[in-house]
């Protein structure tokens, strides 16, 4: 176990329902289905923690196959009770060997914890069939923040490791790695106020 997985294991230990929370999923909801075309037929959650938005969105999408991947097993056994229909997956997301193409690729609050770009946003690249949708924070905009680029340990709140860029610099890596931006929100707090829709 790395002390990444145990950190969130911790997290979801002691409060099974942490970070989750109805308006945020019902954002991004609303935010793809501006885009959607077609019936969505699978979709997965990357770092789904204990499962919310996969539970929200499967109650949307009846008819598609929904995934979680997260690298807590604490969180995935949550997951699993809360959508028995899912596929859950255990694994740091660097590591994944995509099996896949799916409609929809969901990263609520995600990549902002991921070192290494390269690795993941290479995954998500070969996971997307056809719409990424990214929610990170604007860790740069907090109080306590230190007002320049760079990975570190949050100063308040849960005190995660969390990229602090700015919202150009994240633009750029999404192209840079291959995704067209479709459509850029601005979220309703600070901890979601980057967002987008990519393809």
């Amino acid at each position: 176990m790395d002390a990444r997985q145990e950190e969130y294991d911790k997290f979801y230990t002691d409060n099974p329902n942490k970070w989750a929370g109805d308006p945020r999923n019902e954002f991004a909801f609303k935010a793809l289905m501006r885009h959607v075309g077609a019936p969505v037929k699978n979709f997965i959650d990357v770092g789904c923690g204990n499962g919310h938005t996969v539970e929200y969105f499967s109650k949307r999408w009846e008819d598609a196959k929904p995934w979680g991947l997260d690298l807590s097993q604490v969180g995935i056994n949550i997951a699993k009770k809360r959508v028995p229909a899912g596929t859950f997956l255990c694994v740091p997301l660097e590591s994944l060997k995509p099996i896949m193409k799916f409609d929809v690729v969901l990263a609520l609050g995600v990549l902002e914890h991921f070192e290494n770009h390269p690795a993941t946003l290479s995954v998500l690249r070969k996971l997307t069939g056809n719409l990424l949708y990214v929610e990170v924070p604007n860790c740069i905009g907090y109080r306590k923040s230190v007002k320049k680029e760079g990975f570190r340990r949050i100063r308040q709140g849960n005190r995660q490791l969390e990229w602090h860029l700015f919202r150009p610099s994240w633009e750029k890596l999404f192209t840079k790695y291959g995704f067209e931006i479709v459509e850029s929100f601005v979220g309703p707090s600070q901890s979601t106020e980057f967002i987008w829709v990519l393809k």
